[in-house]
């Protein structure tokens, strides 16, 4: 099972197309017992990944997409559903798909199987992979960190920083014996 918090609500995976979310009022009441009715994901053919609490929303990565949560439709009138953000997946289906992502500066950043990454910003999703040409930059995403300052991509046995817009080159300090 996995766990995320989005809006001071905890929500869990339970089957492979199925998430919940706590009937509690917060996250900081819940006690694991009282959880709102299941909410379908998708289809039961690719299994949920990951969840990520970002804009504001919860999201989930399965192996075939990306979704987000979608509580309320324009009219105000209540949705409760998820949005696949990420058609063109469904075909490239995979259990590396947006694992071991990131949020940094108002971006979500998550590896792909196909070693590329996605970058999500609000109003738009966008393959990367032009962030990682150049600069003796290649090979597969594998995983993404972030703190306040900067997001850190292992791209195959290296890794590089992103800091104030510009992919940085990174090596690991020396450790010495004295």
């Amino acid at each position: 099972r996995l766990f995320s918090v989005s809006r001071g609500e905890l929500w869990k995976s339970q089957a492979v197309n199925t998430v919940r979310r706590s009937a509690e009022t917060t996250a900081a009441t819940e006690d694991g017992n009282n959880w709102a009715t299941a909410i379908i994901v998708g289809n039961a053919d690719a299994a949920i990944n990951e969840m990520y609490d970002f804009l504001d929303s919860n999201w989930v990565a399965k192996e075939n997409g990306l979704w987000s949560y979608l509580r309320n439709y324009e009219d105000g009138t209540v949705a409760n559903t998820f949005i696949n953000q990420t058609n063109e997946f469904s075909g490239n289906q995979s259990t590396g798909n947006f694992l071991a992502g990131s949020e940094f500066d108002a971006t979500l950043y998550l590896p792909t199987a196909n070693g590329g990454c996605v970058r999500v910003t609000p109003g738009t999703l966008s393959r990367i992979g032009d962030v990682f040409a150049g600069d003796n930059v290649a090979g597969a995403v594998r995983c993404v960190a972030s703190d306040s300052t900067q997001a850190w991509f292992f791209v195959d046995d290296s890794l590089f920083r992103l800091k104030n817009g510009v992919l940085h080159s990174a090596t690991a300090p020396t450790i010495s014996s004295k």
